[in-house]
């Protein structure tokens, strides 16, 4: 073999080999490629995750805004008006909130443990003074209130506020019961001196024996 058949062949053998090369590169960047292209389709296939979002509650509830209730406190207490007190509150709430019974107040006639409600007339009455069963509610007394006078256990004040009956008769009537004892009748009453049938109708719807 001469000189320039060896070249000859070595070239071709170098151009084979570096032939070579560059198909297993093509191959290899082919296949890196495919590789790729596998995975980006693979992830667009996934479903889309949105991040979760713990958001925290408070532990702290909201305080509900409590309800108030409008009341009208009359009578023996020491402060007698209209008060706000909140929804719930009772009848001995409201009495306390008025300043408290007057010393001459006949709380136990009353329920002091009912409950209120909104536009009620608390009338915390006298001793001597009786409340009727039709001015009173389960709780307590309503707007419409009336009270009788307690014949047995009136002061000369209070027989004096009744109508046609002045400081005079009312001394009577007291004076009578001292003498003769307590009333039985409500029409004993026209056994004392200045009360006659007409005065003793005006007054015998107000009186009560006690």
């Amino acid at each position: 073999m001469n000189l320039e058949d060896f070249k000859s062949s070595l070239s071709e053998k170098f151009s084979q080999e570096n032939s070579n090369s560059w198909q297993f590169l093509s191959i290899g960047i082919l296949a890196i490629l495919i590789i790729a292209g596998s995975f980006i389709l693979y992830n667009k296939s996934l479903p889309s995750s949105k991040p979760i979002v713990i958001e925290e509650t408070s532990k702290t509830e909201e305080k509900k805004e409590t309800k108030k209730l409008t009341v009208h406190i009359a009578g023996a207490v020491l402060n007698p008006g209209v008060y706000q007190l909140d929804e719930g509150k009772r009848v001995i709430d409201a009495i306390n909130l008025a300043g408290g019974a007057s010393p001459d107040a006949n709380v136990d006639s009353l329920n002091l443990a009912s409950r209120l409600s909104d536009g009620q007339k608390i009338m915390v009455p006298k001793k001597g003074e009786i409340l009727t069963a039709s001015s009173q509610t389960d709780s307590s007394l309503d707007s419409t209130n009336q009270t009788k006078i307690g014949l047995n256990s009136a002061t000369v004040e209070q027989l004096d506020s009744l109508s046609g009956i002045g400081p005079v008769i009312a001394k009577r009537i007291v004076d009578y019961r001292e003498t003769h004892g307590r009333f039985t009748k409500i029409d004993q009453l026209m056994e004392v001196e200045g009360i006659g049938s007409k005065k003793f109708n005006q007054i015998k719807d107000k009186v009560i024996l006690d």
